[in-house]
Order: C-alpha cells, then sequence, then structure tokens
C-alpha cells in the first residue's frame, strides 16, 4: 500500500468505532505515511477501541522521517475522546520510524488506556519501540495498566525501546501502573523508557509521570539510564514506586537502570529494588545516576535497596566507573541542601561496588565534597539500614571509617583538571572529618570491599587510603609481627 492505511477513521461527530477479535498479517506500507493499519483522527467525543485479542503481525511503515505507527496511527483530540487497546491485543515484529507499533497524539486533554496488551519484538529506528506517545502542549493522559508487556522491544538509533514519551503539556500525565513488565528493550539510550521534553522550547514541562508496580529485566542502553532516560524540566515530576529493577545495564554511560536530568523537576523513589544492576566505564552509577542542576531540583530515594549493583572496568580508556548503586552530581552550594530537596533515606546496599571501590554505595561530585559531607550529616540526609539487626539504621554510619569507600565524593574543580580520573588520591570520603580514628582495638582491613580503616594502635593515617587493601594488610603484618 503507498502511502495508504488499510483502516481510515476520521470522525468529528459523538461516535465509538470498536475493532475487535480480528488478525492482521504482514502488512506493509510503503511511500510517506502513517498507521499501516489503522490511522485514526478523533475529535471531541470520539472513541476508538481495539480489542479482544486482536493480533497485529508484522506490520510496517517505511523507516523515513514522517512514518508512525507500525500497525496504529492516532490523534486524540479533546477530553472525552479516547482510544483504548485492551483484553490481550498483540503486536510482534511491527515497524516503524517512529511507533513501532503504535504512535498517538493526544491534544486538549485527549485520553489513551493500553490495558493488558502485548508487545513483542517491535522495532524502531528513532522513537519508541513499542509505543511513541505525544502529549503536546494543550495536555493528555497515557495510561498503561494491568499486566501490559513489553518483551524485547528495539530502538536500533534513539531513545525508548518500549515507550518515548515526548511531552510539551502542562497537565500531562503518564501513568504506569500495576504489574507492566520490560523485558529486554533495548535503545541507544533508555532502553526501556524514555521520557523527554517536547521540542518547543518555550513550554517543555509540568508533565508528570508515574511508574508503580512494575518490572524491568534486563533492559540495556549504550548510551544513559539503561531502563529509563528522563529529563525532568520546569515542574516535571517523575514517580517510581513498588517497581523492580533487575539486570538492567548500559554499556557505555551512566545509570544502569535509571538516568535523570534534573533542571526545576522532581524525582521520587520510594520502594524500588535494584538486583544485578550495572554500567559499563566511561559510565558511573550502576543502578541510578543523577544529573541535579539546582537546589530547586529535588530528588528523593526512599526505602529502597540495591544488591550487585557495579561499575564495571572497560579494557581500555578507564575512565570514571564511579559509584556502584547510585552516582549523583550537584550543581550547587552544599549550603543549599536540605531534606526538600535532597533526601536519601532507609536504603540498603549489598555487595555493591564501584571500579577501585571509588563510591561502592554512592558517589557526589559537589563544588565542595567536605561541605557537602557536612549538610548531609547535619540534615541527616542519607540514612542505609543495617542489615545485620534490620530494621534499625546504621548509627555510626557518619563517623565510622569502615565506610570510607562505600561513600566518597570529588570536587567540581579536581574534576575540571582531571576528567573521569580513577586516582582515589582525588577523591574523598563524604564524611572523612567526622571520622574517629580512635577505634577498638583489634581493627582491619576489608580486602574484599576495600573498606579502610583506621588502627588506633598503628597510627596507620588516612592517606594510605590510595593503597590497595592488600598492601595495607602487609604492612599490618609487619607491625603485628614486630
Amino acid at each position: 500500500m503507498n502511502g495508504i492505511s488499510l483502516i481510515n477513521i476520521k470522525s468529528d461527530k459523538v461516535s465509538t468505532v470498536t475493532i475487535s477479535q480480528t488478525t492482521f498479517t504482514s502488512i506493509a506500507q510503503t511511500g510517506t505515511g502513517t498507521g499501516t493499519v489503522i490511522n485514526a483522527q478523533l475529535q471531541q467525543d470520539c472513541i476508538l477501541k481495539v480489542t479482544d485479542s486482536c493480533i497485529f503481525y508484522n506490520c510496517s511503515t517505511q523507516q523515513n522521517d514522517d512514518n508512525r505507527g507500525g500497525a496504529i496511527n492516532t490523534v486524540v483530540n479533546g477530553s472525552n475522546s479516547q482510544f483504548i487497546v485492551s483484553d490481550l491485543v498483540k503486536f510482534e515484529k511491527c515497524q516503524s520510524f517512529q511507533g513501532g507499533a503504535i504512535s498517538v497524539e493526544l491534544l486538549n486533554m485527549g485520553i489513551c488506556v493500553v490495558n493488558n496488551v502485548q508487545f513483542k519484538e517491535c522495532t524502531v529506528n528513532n522513537d519508541g519501540g513499542g509505543i511513541y506517545t505525544q502529549l503536546r502542549e494543550t495536555g493528555g493522559t497515557l495510561t498503561i495498566t494491568n499486566h501490559t508487556s513489553f518483551v524485547q522491544c528495539i530502538n536500533t538509533i534513539w531513545g525508548g525501546g518500549g515507550i518515548m514519551i515526548s511531552s510539551n503539556g502542562l497537565n500531562s500525565r503518564c501513568i504506569i501502573s500495576d504489574k507492566v513488565i520490560f523485558e529486554k528493550c533495548d535503545a541507544e539510550r533508555g532502553g526501556a523508557i524514555f521520557i523527554i521534553p517536547g521540542f518547543w522550547w518555550y513550554n517543555i514541562g509540568s508533565y508528570t509521570a508515574t511508574i508503580s508496580g512494575s518490572t524491568f529485566s534486563g533492559s540495556k542502553s549504550v548510551n544513559r539510564g539503561g531502563a529509563i532516560f528522563a529529563e525532568l524540566y520546569d515542574d516535571a515530576a517523575l514517580t517510581i514506586d513498588n517497581t523492580q529493577f533487575e539486570s538492567c545495564y548500559s554499556t557505555n554511560s551512566d545509570g544502569g537502570s535509571i538516568f535523570a536530568q534534573i533542571n526545576l523537576g522532581s524525582l521520587s523513589l520510594n520502594q524500588v529494588i535494584f538486583t544485578d544492576c550495572n554500567c559499563t566505564q566511561p559510565g558511573s552509577g550502576g543502578a541510578i545516576a543523577i544529573n541535579q542542576q539546582n537546589s530547586n531540583s529535588p530528588i528523593s530515594i526512599t526505602d529502597s535497596s540495591f544488591t550487585n549493583c557495579l561499575t564495571l572496568q572497560r579494557s581500555q580508556s578507564q575512565r570514571y566507573g564511579w559509584g556502584g548503586a547510585i552516582y549523583i552530581q550537584i550543581r550547587y552550594q552544599a549550603s543549599l541542601l536540605t531534606e526538600t530537596n535532597f533526601l536519601l533515606t532507609d536504603l540498603s546496599f549489598t555487595n555493591c561496588t564501584a571500579f577501585q571501590n571509588i563510591g561502592n554505595n554512592l558517589h557526589i561530585i559537589s563544588p565542595d565534597t567536605h561541605a557537602t559531607g557536612q549538610a548531609i550529616k547535619s540534615y541527616n540526609l542519607l540514612t542505609v539500614k543495617d542489615l545485620s539487626d534490620p530494621p534499625n539504621i546504621i548509627s555510626d554510619l557518619y563517623i565510622s571509617p569502615s565506610y570510607a569507600y562505600d561513600y566518597m565524593g570529588i570536587n567540581e574543580s579536581i574534576l575540571f583538571d582531571n576528567p573521569g580520573t580513577i586516582d582515589l588520591d582525588l577523591h574523598d570520603p563524604l564524611f572523612k572529618q567526622f571520622f574517629i580514628s580512635n577505634v577498638p582495638n583489634p581493627s582491619y582491613i576489608d580486602a574484599i570491599n576495600g573498606s579502610l580503616l583506621l588502627l588506633k594502635m598503628l597510627h596507620i593515617p588516612f592517606q594510605y587510603k590510595s593503597l590497595h587493601p592488600s598492601h595495607i594488610l602487609k604492612i599490618l603484618r609487619v607491625f603485628s609481627s614486630s
């Protein structure tokens, strides 16, 4: 079909169109066109339902700039207009330039609902392997729910292997909830989900995105955000709760699971589980990487766990690799740090490791590491669960040298002159100034996680942190045998 859709719907009157129990197989659209099977324009009070086990298999457009919606392209215009896909509809091996299976544009508070739908092996060259959504400046709501799954959906060039969300809308919302699954999705950035402001610079924020009760497994990216990439500007807010990330990774950049760039927006994570997530140098943040542009860009990570999260060594060009679990760049003075803009509480870390142990659990870039650590301690902005004594928190987190390598930072000025440095002498423990050196005797060096413990008896100064733990052990043996 040359630029023609199989089904065209243009409705400007009150109407409901339902397509059910229908199979569409191996339909290809040539030339310039959108929506190989269905192309719909829904005005106020119009509803399109695709439901009841419809199947779209191997439906495709050309891979050009003007091609959208390998199976379906829909414009939903009006607060009572709805595009609903539900009840075991399946999209498999659908392809396009934008929206491998579905492309949907929401205007004037239009609504799109995707309920219990399967997307498998759908592919794009640009935006959204499964779904590409544009939330225009007049707003709209996208809801994806009830066991909807995105399996092995791929974006070969840009963002969002599963979903891309582009929002200009001041009142736009995206809700992903109730056991939505992203499995082995792959993209250049945002392996599963890519969330960005729209392309109109004068109106780029104020949308909200919520991800709840969902699972991300095996998602990967080459660039930032193995599972999720989000730009949060001008009151845009991303909230993630009761969600699991397992074996998500970035092969060449920051944030094995999540990367967030925040400028006057906000990021909130609660009861999120990260397991076996990683990134490879020059990436930092095995699970999470955050760029916090100013003090009006709040971040909150609460009651969340990190297990076996890593930054991995690259055989060549060994730079960065900081923050085995969390990596944060704070671009404002420590005097502005408060619990309203920086809160990391009730966290747990198990076997997380950074390259060279540079912040196994947390690494922070800031204007002043010493002042940042002081502010975090003063306001109790970081609390970590004591896994040996649950549910209590670690009582000596700020004062014990045993956590020296787990929570580290580097000054922006040092980084400017030494980009990506892996020299431990240029990184400092966040709370070094509070360490108590007269620890009980005997003490030890833990050669497994690289934690440096000071010995009162031997008076080993902290500057020896640059030595590998095995070397320090040799020093201890010399002293203990003398």
